[in-house]
């Protein structure tokens, strides 16, 4: 199955500082999902237990996305690819995956991200 990206946009931040966004679960936190008692959990499973890393390569595969970090200029460029058909037309999947890395990219630019609050 041949991959698809579903992110790519530029940081206007470092691609070592958007790399140490997505590796320290502290940062993670702060920036991914919607506030509800189980995020701490979930952001475990996806981006550190149940994801590969690539240090030198700046990528992470989350198992169902992966993401690259790479230098663009002065800033950064996030691509974040699927190797799963989408399941509909818009996939909501695909959705997440956006919203979440527009998350991480306020979070890297302005330091705060307005979450949802989650159910």
């Amino acid at each position: 199955m041949s991959e698809r990206v579903v992110v790519d946009l530029e940081i206007a931040a470092p691609a070592e500082r958007v790399w140490q966004a997505l590796r320290d679960k502290d940062e993670v936190l702060r920036w991914f999902g919607w506030e509800y008692d189980g995020l701490d959990a979930e952001v475990d499973e996806i981006f550190f237990t149940g994801a590969q890393a690539d240090d030198a390569a700046r990528t992470l595969d989350t198992g169902d996305g992966v993401y690259t970090v790479r230098d663009a200029g002065g800033g950064a460029r996030v691509v974040v690819t699927r190797t799963t058909p989408p399941s509909r037309d818009p996939d909501p999947i695909d959705a997440g995956w956006q919203q979440f890395t527009a998350q991480l990219r306020t979070y890297v630019e302005e330091g705060a991200v307005e979450r949802p609050k989650g159910a």
